[in-house]
C-alpha cells in the first residue's frame, strides 16, 4: 500500500465517507459513536500515514504530526484504565474479601443454589440471574442495616416474669436479619444465655456452622427465681458481653463471633416478657479546658453524654439536665499506691439547692469504710456506713456502676451490690457529678433511656 499513493487517497476518502454517514445518524448512535469514536481515529491517522509516504514534500512533519497523535491517544487510553482501576481499588479492601469469601462459600452448595439451579433449568436464565441478585442484595442490605443499629446499641434492657414451674428459658443474639425456623433451628448465635431451672445453673455458650461451643457455667448459681419479676440487663462492649440480674453484675461472655454479624434478638422457653428496651452511648464532645490558679485543672464536660477518658483530676461533670430513673453511670478506675480517700459526689446547682451534695460516695482506704451522706444549706447530713465488705484496695482496678432509681441510688462494686444510699434531695435538682482524691479514673459511661 505504500508504495500506491492512489490507494493510500483511496483508503482516505473511505474512512472520510464513513464519518460522514455516521455524522448523519450521531442522534441514534451516539452511543456507539462515542465508544467507536477512538477506533475511527485510528484508522484515519493510520489511512493519513500510508498516503504520505509516498510524498516527497511535507512527509516527514506531517508524520510526525500523525504519530504525535496517535502517542497522545494512547496515553488517553491509559489514563482512562488507570481512572477506572482507580475507582475499583477502594471496594478491593480486605472487608470486600472476607464479605466476599463468607458469602460465597457459605452458600455455595446451600438450598437456595440448588433451587437456583432448578430454576434456570426450566426458565429464562437471565431472569434467573437477576431476580436472584436483588433477592441477595436485598436480603444482605437488611441484614447490614440490623448489624449496624445493633453495633450503635450499647444496652438492651429485658423485664418480664418467670411463671410458676418454668425449667428452662433463653435469650439469643443471633446472626441474620429475620427470625425463622431455619435461623432457631440451625443459625449462628453469638450470645446464648439460658437459665436452667432443672438443674439450678444459667449456661452461657455461642454456636457457629451448627456446632455448639464450650459451655460456661457456675453450679449452683440462679439469680432468677420462679414466680417473680426480673430485670436482665445485656451491656455490649468491644470485647464482650456483660450480664447483670436485677441490679447486680453476673457475668461475663467474651466475643466468639463479630458483633457486626449479630442482628436478631431471640427469646424462647418459659417466661414471660414485659418489655425490652434499647439504649445507646451518646457521642462525646471534647471537654471545656477551665484553668484555676489556687487547685489542679479541672476538667468541665459539656451536656453531650458519652464514653470518657482517662480524665484528669479533679473531675467535674455537668450533665446538662437532670438525672432520671433508670439511668446509670458505670466508672473504671484504679486506687494509687498509696491511697487514702476519694470520693464521688452527685451535685445540684439549681436554686434552692445551689452548690448542694445529693449524694456524697467517699472511699476511705485507711479505715477500710466507705461513708455515704448528702450535704445541704451548708451541713452534713447523717451518714452511713454499713457494707458487709470493702472492696477497694490500694493499687487494685476497680469497675463502679451508679444506678438512679426514682426512690434511691443504687451501687455496685466489681460486679456486686455493694450499698443504696435513698434520696434526701429531689432527683429533679441533681445535675452534675464530681470525682476527686487517690484514684486514676480510665473511663466513665453513661447510660440512659
Amino acid at each position: 500500500v505504500q508504495a500506491n499513493s492512489k490507494a493510500a487517497k483511496c483508503l482516505y476518502l473511505m474512512v472520510a465517507l464513513i464519518g460522514i454517514l455516521l455524522s448523519q445518524y450521531s442522534g441514534s448512535l451516539s452511543p456507539v459513536i462515542d465508544s467507536s469514536r477512538q477506533l475511527w481515529l485510528l484508522v484515519y491517522l493510520r489511512a493519513k500515514r500510508v498516503r504520505y509516504t509516498t510524498s516527497s514534500t511535507q512527509t516527514q512533519e506531517e508524520l510526525e504530526e500523525a504519530e504525535n497523535e496517535l502517542k497522545k491517544l494512547d496515553s488517553n487510553e491509559e489514563s482512562d484504565y488507570k481512572n477506572i482501576i482507580s475507582k475499583l481499588l477502594p471496594f478491593l479492601s480486605m472487608v470486600f474479601v472476607e464479605t466476599f469469601c463468607l458469602i460465597f462459600f457459605a452458600e455455595w452448595g446451600d438450598k437456595s443454589q440448588l433451587s437456583t439451579i432448578v430454576l434456570a433449568a426450566r426458565e429464562d436464565p437471565i431472569g434467573v440471574i437477576v431476580g436472584s441478585l436483588f433477592g441477595y442484595s436485598v436480603c444482605t442490605a437488611i441484614a447490614v442495616l440490623g448489624g449496624s443499629i445493633l453495633a450503635q446499641i450499647s444496652l438492651i434492657i429485658i423485664k418480664g416474669r418467670v411463671p410458676n414451674g418454668s425449667r428452662r428459658f433463653e435469650f439469643n443474639l443471633m446472626v441474620g436479619s429475620v427470625i425463622s425456623e431455619q435461623l432457631k433451628q440451625s443459625g449462628d448465635i453469638a450470645l446464648h444465655f439460658n437459665p436452667r431451672f432443672d438443674t439450678n445453673l444459667v449456661v452461657r455458650n455461642s454456636r457457629q456452622n451448627g456446632r455448639w461451643g464450650p459451655e460456661e457455667r457456675e453450679p449452683q448459681v440462679m439469680p432468677y427465681a420462679a414466680g417473680r419479676d426480673f430485670e436482665t440487663m445485656l451491656l455490649i462492649e468491644a470485647d464482650g458481653f456483660k450480664v447483670a440480674v436485677n441490679g447486680r453484675h453476673f457475668c461475663q461472655f467474651l466475643h466468639r463471633i463479630p458483633l457486626s454479624c449479630v442482628g436478631v434478638l431471640s427469646i424462647e422457653g418459659s417466661v414471660e416478657v414485659e418489655r425490652i428496651e434499647y439504649r445507646r452511648e451518646m457521642k462525646y464532645t471534647a471537654p471545656i479546658v477551665m484553668a484555676s490558679p489556687a487547685a489542679p485543672m479541672p476538667v468541665l464536660v459539656s451536656r453531650a453524654l458519652g464514653p470518657i477518658h482517662n480524665p484528669p483530676l479533679p473531675f467535674r461533670h455537668a450533665f446538662g439536665e437532670s438525672l432520671r430513673p433508670s439511668q446509670m453511670i458505670y466508672i473504671s478506675g484504679r486506687l494509687t499506691n498509696s491511697a487514702d480517700r476519694f470520693s464521688i459526689d452527685f451535685t445540684c446547682a439549681q436554686h434552692p439547692h445551689q452548690n448542694d451534695i445529693a449524694f456524697h460516695f467517699n472511699a476511705r482506704i485507711r479505715e477500710a469504710v466507705v461513708v455515704r451522706n448528702h450535704f445541704q444549706s451548708g451541713r452534713w447530713g447523717a451518714e452511713e456506713r454499713h457494707a458487709n465488705v470493702f472492696p477497694f484496695y490500694t493499687g487494685a482496678n476497680f469497675d463502679l456502676m451508679v444506678q438512679v432509681e426514682a426512690h434511691r441510688f443504687m451501687v455496685a462494686i466489681n460486679g456486686q451490690h455493694f450499698a443504696e444510699f435513698r434520696h434526701r434531695i429531689p432527683l429533679q435538682f441533681v445535675n452534675g457529678m464530681n470525682i476527686s482524691g487517690d484514684v486514676f479514673i480510665t473511663s466513665i459511661r453513661f447510660a440512659q433511656p
